[in-house]
């Protein structure tokens, strides 16, 4: 399995902004990266390789 980093705003939601599951500075797997590229409508995130350090 390959994992991806996810640099995303502080706080905010995997799914959407009030998802209790935190995106920032954590481990995806390539299938949910593709699954959940945002969170909703003009958010921005983004993802690297793991260890990489980020601000998104």
């Amino acid at each position: 399995m390959q994992w991806m980093q996810a640099f995303d705003g502080a706080g905010r939601g995997w799914t959407n902004h009030q998802d209790p599951d935190k995106a920032a500075r954590t481990l995806r797997t390539m299938e949910d990266a593709a699954a959940w590229p945002i969170s909703q409508p003009r958010c921005g995130r983004a993802f690297g390789p793991p260890g990489v350090t980020a601000e998104a």
